[in-house]
């Protein structure tokens, strides 16, 4: 690990040149960059694949920092969704807790396993990433073509409206007619709270539905209800402070462990009780969370609200399953440092 600073050399610069572009490519791609990182400090400066994990988790976390920093800014791409942050920390929420145990447990293994069937795990594990990320960018180029093709072709048909219509005024010009009142408009706006009418039209916009949709199907309650169940939509200090609460449970139990505050031996059973005691208390945090996802999810579809494009629709399965991933993706973070 010295080296990195007693022997500031070609390798050296050559490394921090490879860092800073590796780190371009993975905050553009919603990527840790532990799968750039790793081999960079493996074969520019010569690290152990356990020095190199441990370098590039450190990297990492400096990189996430920075990149939730600046996506704070940022709102959802769905105009009619603009309420919400472009993270989706309610995901996040059921995520983090079973990472950190994943993590747990890879730099456990990390710290057990030899350098060489470390160096084979992550090269399997890179190669299977790079044929996955290949095949969904193929296949996410062919769909954006497509929806060019067909924007293209509604655009001609468009035109051609345009055209017609035109020809249709032109006939026209000097007709006395007038446009028709939409119906739906003056029902909505009947009565004498103009501002209700406002409010109605905003939460159905944030909804997906129409605001007389709303209006017909709905009591003054459950729209109430559904305004309140909307806005927590766009919470991010909540949702940042449950994270940060799930974070300090797990680093005091590691500092307990470490037998810097307390005397642990390793192997003890007082040792192990501080390393796998943790898990009880993420699953039950994890439930708990999932639990809440559900109904908040259940009851918004129960009062008319629709999921944008790309919303993840939370049920039983779906709560099982990203847990489930985020604790492999934490594993393998800890025991590869990707």
């Amino acid at each position: 690990m010295n080296k990195l600073v007693k022997n500031f050399d070609s390798s050296t610069i050559a490394t921090i040149i490879a860092i800073f572009v590796g780190a371009f490519i993975a905050a553009g791609g919603g990527l840790g960059g532990g799968g750039i990182f790793v081999p960079v400090f493996i074969l520019l400066l010569d690290f152990d694949a356990k020095s190199a994990a441990a370098l590039s988790q450190a990297t990492i976390a400096g990189g996430s920092i920075v990149n939730l920093i600046m996506n704070f800014r940022e709102y959802h791409p769905n105009e009619n969704r603009s309420h919400r942050p472009l993270t989706d920390f309610n995901t996040i929420l059921i995520l983090e807790p079973m990472l950190l145990g994943g993590t747990v447990f890879g730099v456990l293994l990390n710290e057990i396993l030899p350098d060489p069937i470390i160096l084979v795990c992550l090269i399997l594990v890179l190669t299977i990433a790079l044929y996955r990320m290949v095949k969904k960018g193929i296949s996410q180029w062919k769909k954006e073509n497509e929806e060019k093709a067909r924007a293209r072709q509604l655009e001609n048909g468009d035109s051609m409206i345009n055209q017609a219509s035109m020809m249709g005024a032109d006939n026209s010009r000097y007709s006395t007619s007038t446009k028709p009142v939409d119906e739906d408009y003056q029902q909505l706006h009947d009565g004498d709270n103009i501002e209700s009418a406002v409010d109605i039209e905003l939460l159905a916009r944030k909804c997906g539905q129409t605001p007389l949709n709303l209006q017909n199907e709905l009591t003054v309650e459950e729209m109430k209800e559904l305004e309140g169940l909307v806005d927590k939509e766009s919470q991010v200090w909540m949702p940042m402070l449950f994270m940060s609460a799930v974070w300090i449970i797990v680093s005091i139990f590691a500092l307990l462990k470490s037998g810097d505050f307390v005397s642990v031996e390793t192997c003890s059973a007082t040792y192990w009780l501080f390393e796998f005691g943790i898990f009880p208390c993420l699953f039950i945090i994890t439930f708990f969370i999932a639990r809440m996802n559900m109904n908040r999810y259940n009851r918004k579809k129960e009062l008319g609200w629709k999921p944008a494009e790309g919303d993840i629709e939370w049920n039983i399965k779906r709560s099982i399953i990203y847990p489930s991933i985020g604790a492999l993706s934490g594993l393998l973070g800890g025991l590869l440092g990707i």
